[in-house]
């Protein structure tokens, strides 16, 4: 078995992505230019080829020791493409390539970080004869940015690109048996992965779309350990593109909803901060010295919300801006923004403004005149959405913006 280990004021600009209410968050597109080409987890790239055929191109991004990353390639007509993966000592980790026989083909690297540092993904023709345009992809497998997926619900999206792997993500209990459903259509041979809390992988099944589509049916799956699980999506041979649809069924046990997981601390387990850390579980340092952090307390559920964001740790004095996205960034490792890393992606709502006070600040039901947060993030249907903060330090500290971040946390609403 392979193992993959997971690991207010207008002065707030937040940049927002298109996306989906529901379902995968959309990919990250990345525009080639000038090199090495900043790539983040879950981002895919457009206007990237070979050419001359002795082009190599570079690409770099940010790996924490104990990353298992993917990074895929697929090139057209009789391009080989080859990848190299070097760690930030620019030492080889691995390299791979694949045979076009005119017909484009997809290379595939899988990798274990050993190093937190910039690591450098080389492209190429392996043979240095041919030229192409080509999509590159890089995945963190799993992902804290994954689609949470209900016991006994379906899902429906789309595999695009051809590189793309989505990922869905449900709670285990040791003995629970569950049983997986999906199909897509044309030519794409639809594949799940099924992730144990542990990073192993103990089911892998695909099935033969050959122009009609396909579907498959896993037989029932006893967990074996009580956490997070995810279900991996993707073709086959990562050569087409598909809409498909999965379906989690509970077969017996408890099978419960995974709800609130706190996510993208700035103390030096995940993307380094700007400037200096925060504390074991804190957001990226402030003037204090200390890192902000967001919870949660009461029910997510769109019929009776009683769901309260809180910041804690805040510099004095201070606004906050509470916020609601569709993805988390980077996998869930956020990007490096203002004095912080901004954790939160895909479609962005300013839930609303609080000035700290005693170091914190809260949002949500009951709190003064606060409307409720399903109503205001307009959650109408169950779904995942994820939530940050950004507040305000008006004490020059790391970079000119003067503002900061507090961890995320990802929420799933029931009904």
């Amino acid at each position: 078995m392979t193992r993959y280990v997971s690991r207010l004021v207008s002065v707030f600009v937040l940049s927002a992505l298109a996306s989906n209410s529901y379902g995968q968050q959309p990919e990250r597109i990345v525009s080639c230019g000038p090199e090495p080409v900043a790539i983040s987890y879950g981002a895919s790239t457009t206007g990237c080829d070979i050419s001359p055929s002795s082009d190599i191109d570079s690409f770099s991004f940010y790996g924490v020791a104990g990353d298992d990353v993917r990074i895929l390639m697929r090139g057209n007509g009789f391009f080989d493409g080859s990848l190299e993966l070097r760690d930030p000592t620019s030492a080889l980790v691995t390299q791979n390539s694949c045979s076009a026989s005119g017909s484009g083909c997809t290379v595939t690297l899988i990798s274990t970080l050993t190093l937190s540092g910039t690591y450098t993904i080389l492209a190429s023709d392996s043979g240095s004869n041919d030229t192409s345009s080509y999509v590159l992809q890089l995945e963190l497998v799993p992902s804290v940015a994954a689609e949470v997926i209900r016991p006994n619900s379906s899902d429906s999206d789309s595999s695009s690109p051809a590189t793309d792997i989505d990922q869905y993500a449900f709670e285990g209990v040791s003995g629970d048996v569950v049983r997986i459903v999906a199909s897509g259509n044309g030519f794409f041979d639809t594949k799940i992965e099924v992730v144990a809390p542990s990073g192993v992988i103990f089911h892998n099944q695909s099935c033969f779309g050959g122009g009609s589509g396909c579907s498959l049916t896993t037989p029932n799956l006893t967990l074996t350990s009580t956490g997070t699980y995810h279900i991996l999506v993707s073709d086959s041979g990562s050569e087409d593109t598909s809409s498909y649809s999965i379906t989690l069924q509970c077969i017996s046990g408890s099978c419960p909803v995974l709800s609130t997981y706190a996510y993208c601390f700035g103390d030096g387990t995940g993307h380094p901060c700007p400037c200096t850390p925060g504390g074991p579980g804190q957001g990226c340092a402030h003037s204090s010295g200390s890192g902000s952090v967001l919870t949660t307390t009461g029910t997510p559920s769109i019929s009776n919300d009683t769901l309260i964001l809180q910041a804690s740790s805040l510099p004095s004095p201070t606004v906050c801006l509470f916020t609601q996205g569709t993805g988390a960034s980077n996998a869930g490792y956020g990007l490096v923004q203002a004095d912080g890393l901004i954790c939160i992606a895909g479609t962005i709502i300013r839930l609303g403004t609080k000035p700290g006070s005693g170091g914190g600040a809260a949002f949500g039901s009951g709190i003064g005149s606060d409307p409720l947060i399903s109503v205001r993030g307009m959650v109408t249907s169950p779904g995942t959405r994820f939530y940050q903060a950004r507040y305000r330090n008006n004490v020059a500290f790391c970079t000119p913006d003067t503002s900061n971040w507090t961890t995320a946390v990802r929420v799933v609403w029931a009904p």
